[in-house]
């Protein structure tokens, strides 16, 4: 049973989402080093082995927690979120920075789909404005215009419809079971998945010897992995997943913000005017799910 304080308020849970997209808003800038200089498998490998080493150490003592649930739950999405950082990877490092992130950003617009899908129900109209908003936020942030769907913008593509695919299933496959066995569960299945596939296209996992290399694995397995996809297994369910996606769409403009302070490269207008549209959209979100749910917000409030 879901706790009292938990109940009544979703803004501990957004906080923290909040806080984990701004750790993947700087993870573009580390995968873009990273990946320049070790191949992307291997990269993923040992950035998920870190992070999932980190949970296992962490939370020892609930390890026998595990059970037949948790272990396919964790197998099913973290194969789905594998698959995914693989696309993102690979098509990260064949298109710009600004075409990443607009195309990831697409799951704005895929989650609702998939989940009028699934429920069989449209979402509230204030929530499709919401995305609407938000999709022309992305759009002026980071389109280059005209789009060419290059072969970097094909696999970003891919990874778009995978990263909102997972957000649809955590908020199902994460109730009933311990979030942070989950949690492990997930990152060990893309340990194992993006291992295979390593040694499958490449013949090894390679373990580089630059320290800039392990400086940008260090960041990206304890912020933006062990961190964030704990507290998303642990608090996204107490969100909608259309605001879910809604806090998630904020990536680019952090990624924008770190890319201009760590990167050098510039903010235009259009930039800023695309960042204030996706908070526009968020509020507007917020307040749609607010009166469809009462003004008493339920779990998936």
């Amino acid at each position: 049973m879901m706790p009292m304080r938990e109940a009544r308020s979703t803004t501990l849970p957004a906080s923290l989402l909040l806080i984990g997209v701004v750790f993947w808003g700087a993870s573009f800038v580390f995968v873009k080093q990273g990946v320049a200089r070790v191949d992307a498998y291997s990269f993923l490998f040992v950035r998920f082995s870190l992070a999932a080493l980190i949970l296992a150490a962490a939370f020892a003592g609930r390890l026998r927690g595990f059970n037949s649930a948790v272990v396919w739950r964790g197998a099913v999405i973290g194969a789905v979120l594998a698959v995914a950082f693989i696309a993102q990877t690979v098509g990260i490092q064949y298109t710009t920075a600004g075409n990443a992130a607009f195309i990831t950003g697409l799951c704005v617009a895929l989650v609702p789909v998939m989940t009028t899908a699934l429920d069989r129900r449209l979402p509230p109209r204030a929530q499709i404005a919401a995305v609407i908003l938000g999709l022309a936020g992305l759009a002026l942030l980071a389109l280059d215009f005209p789009l060419r769907l290059g072969r970097g913008d094909a696999w970003c593509l891919l990874c778009a419809a995978l990263f909102g695919a997972h957000i649809v299933l955590i908020s199902r496959l994460a109730r009933g079971v311990d979030a942070l066995l989950f949690s492990l569960a997930q990152l060990v299945a893309v340990v194992a998945v993006t291992g295979v596939a390593g040694l499958l296209v490449n013949g090894r996992i390679v373990l580089s010897r630059d320290p800039g290399v392990w400086r940008s694995l260090a960041y990206l397995a304890v912020f933006a992995t062990a961190y964030m996809y704990t507290v998303q297994a642990r608090y996204q369910k107490y969100v909608s997943e259309i605001k879910a996606t809604m806090i998630y769409s904020l990536e680019p403009v952090f990624a924008g913000v770190f890319a201009y302070f760590l990167l050098g490269e510039t903010l235009a207008p259009r930039a800023l005017a695309g960042g204030g549209l996706i908070v526009a959209a968020m509020l507007l979100a917020d307040a749609g799910a607010r009166r469809a749910n009462g003004s008493s917000p339920k779990s998936r409030a």
